[in-house]
């Protein structure tokens, strides 16, 4: 099962185990500038707590 997810989107997951991938295309247009990819996940218990 996939979840796309917009910017500031939430999704309630209901599964013991998942992964998550990332993925980006490069510009056409390169500037040859460094660039990084950041992510960030938070996994709350039904407490609202980690």
């Amino acid at each position: 099962m996939a979840i796309n997810l917009q910017k500031g989107q939430r999704e309630a997951i209901n599964a013991p185990k998942f992964t998550i991938g990332l993925g980006w295309d490069t510009n056409s247009s390169s500037t040859g500038s460094a660039f990084d990819l950041d992510a960030s996940v938070f996994i709350l218990g039904e407490n609202k707590k980690y």
